[in-house]
């Protein structure tokens, strides 16, 4: 149940609007608790330089706000040395009911758990995209019966014969055709695109833990050195690899 106040937005946070209460590849974001703001949150952690949360972001498009998860913490010590806790960690459930919850949330500086952002969609440019052609596919459509006689059989059986200008009803038809055509390429294309709430990185936020967290320092463990401050040389790693 910690708090951290004064934590910045390293990235922007882009919610991905739910389709039908389910939102696919949510977007990613990142949040930095340095040594300051550890301390003026009345937390000594002895050694450690700063804290960076990653999680993923929800869109509401109603209040036109962000929600955030956290799903992973990775702990900077003084000296280089990294501890990164997951969400998905034995040590924080194990097979119980914690496995895979959260580690935590995100809320604005006034505690307000939805974040305000600018909504971002191409809803208008689709819909008339969709209604021009529809438009074109009913004039089209009506054009080519224009040149067509309708016959109802006695045993109510309906024919329709091209009776008028046969390169109108042609043309009328070929019209309708492409704009089905046109439209079928619009609901495809748009199923590929999604709404959005945006909200720019640097932003005033709030980290509320639900685990606790194990801030373990591990003398041998992977550890980032920056070389010498002598000349310029390519730093090097020990015990290499980035997250």
């Amino acid at each position: 149940n910690a708090t951290l106040i004064g934590s910045i937005a390293m990235t922007a946070l882009v919610g991905r609007v739910p389709v039908k209460g389910q939102v696919l590849d949510p977007m990613p974001f990142k949040v930095i608790a340095g040594k300051d703001n550890l301390a003026a949150n009345g937390l000594t952690i002895p050694n450690v330089q700063g804290m960076v949360f990653s999680g993923t972001a929800i869109g509401d498009w109603t209040l036109s706000c962000v929600t955030g998860q956290l799903e992973s913490v990775t702990f900077v010590f003084e000296d280089g040395t990294i501890q990164t806790v997951s969400s998905d960690d034995n040590s924080l459930g194990g097979s119980g009911g914690n496995r895979d919850k959260p580690l935590g949330w995100i809320s604005d500086a006034r505690g307000i758990p939805c974040i305000s952002g600018e909504r971002k969609t191409n809803a208008p440019a689709y819909l008339t995209q969709r209604i021009g052609a529809m438009a074109i596919e009913a004039a089209a459509q009506a054009a080519a019966q224009s040149q067509t006689t309708t016959v109802v059989s006695d045993t109510g059986t309906a024919s329709s014969t091209v009776t008028g200008d046969a390169g109108k009803y042609i043309l009328g038809k070929t019209a309708s055709g492409g704009s089905q055509e046109v439209a079928q390429w619009l609901r495809e294309r748009q199923a590929q695109n999604f709404d959005a709430v945006f909200v720019p990185a640097g932003i005033e936020l709030a980290i509320h833990v639900d685990h606790e967290l194990p801030i373990d320092f591990h003398a041998n463990g992977r550890k980032l050195h920056h070389g010498t401050p002598y000349g310029l040389q390519t730093p090097t790693t020990t015990g290499a690899g980035l997250d």
